[in-house]
């Protein structure tokens, strides 16, 4: 589904030396499956992210998604193909002056739907995303969970068959937290869709994650099957983010 080959990307910082956010990482993930990148704060995850749907141009590398390489693509070309991908935010990214519905309906709206197919996708979306009665209210009536919800529900609008998603738990409660991750496995089956989390916290990718790769300072230093990453860790940066207790596996969410 996602093949990201060899991937470097550079940032000029004012004392003119470059800062390395990705250096030379290559990553696989299955169609139809879970994959967490986690690291420390600066270790390249969100430019990781932002290289995929192309806010940030790679230095060298390719990426594809089903098959394209989207590194390679401009333009209409570009802007047609990104319609395959959703994408949800750590701050929701919500249009604070649109309601619920409004908000599910807006990526629908710009991309020429007719007005009763939007009604009847919106609907839909907020019946599976868990807002049923919600569909006037505006985003600051809404709690962090609920935000999300319609953050998700707006990233599932146009159909995508890839869904990112960067630090999307880290504002929320533990409670909440387990609602939002037992969600997105429901709509992993449903919608059969890839999902690439971004995450600096364990407990979503011992979760819900299938596999996951570790970034520090840019370079992969390991990955493979989540709970064998988790369980047995080999590298320094995934013992410290296990902390002197390890990880202890507290069952299904």
């Amino acid at each position: 589904m996602v093949k990201i080959i060899n991937v470097s990307k550079s940032f000029l910082q004012t004392n003119n030396e470059n800062l390395h956010a990705l250096d030379n990482v290559s990553l696989e993930i299955s169609k139809n499956s879970i994959f967490g990148i986690i690291g420390l704060s600066g270790a390249g995850k969100s430019t990781l992210l932002r290289s995929i749907i192309c806010l940030e141009k790679v230095d060298q590398g390719q990426i594809y998604v089903d098959d394209f390489e989207i590194t390679s693509l401009k333009g209409e070309e570009l802007r047609s193909f990104l319609k395959n991908i959703g994408i949800v935010f750590q701050g929701y990214n919500l249009l604070y002056q649109k309601t619920v519905e409004k908000n599910i309906a807006f990526p629908l709206e710009i991309s020429g739907w007719k007005k009763e197919d939007i009604k009847k996708r919106v609907n839909y979306l907020i019946e599976v995303t868990g807002l049923k009665g919600k569909e006037k209210a505006y985003p600051a009536q809404l709690s962090g969970g609920q935000k999300q919800r319609v953050a998700i529900a707006r990233a599932l609008a146009l159909n995508p068959k890839l869904l990112l998603f960067d630090e999307i738990t880290s504002a929320l409660d533990p409670k909440t937290t387990k609602q939002i991750l037992k969600l997105l496995l429901e709509i992993r089956d449903k919608f059969q869709v890839t999902m690439l989390i971004i995450t600096h916290e364990l407990a979503v990718v011992s979760s819900i994650c299938d596999e996951v790769a570790v970034l520090d300072y840019g370079k992969i230093v390991e990955q493979g099957i989540a709970k064998t990453v988790l369980e047995k860790p080999q590298s320094s940066v995934t013992k410290m983010l296990l902390g002197k207790g390890g990880w202890k596996d507290e069952g299904n969410i």
